[in-house]
């Protein structure tokens, strides 16, 4: 889940020293927060938008699913 926060703290990411401005929560022990500024964060949207892309609405199913019926 991503959060705007509204205290003070860094980016997170790589090579990046900028103020964050969000916050990624995760279940993890060690570092349960990422915190990334508003540049990293439009980076991180568009690298995932390569890779996942979701379905549209005119083809929710599958057509070979929709054969076995």
């Amino acid at each position: 889940m991503v959060r705007e926060i509204s205290y003070k703290a860094t980016c997170d990411m790589l090579g990046c020293k900028n103020e964050a401005k969000y916050c990624l929560f995760t279940k993890k022990r060690f570092s349960p927060k990422i915190h990334f500024c508003e540049s990293c964060k439009k980076g991180l949207y568009e690298e995932l938008g390569k890779s996942i892309v979701p379905r549209s609405l005119d083809a929710p199913y599958s057509p070979k699913r929709l054969s076995k019926f």
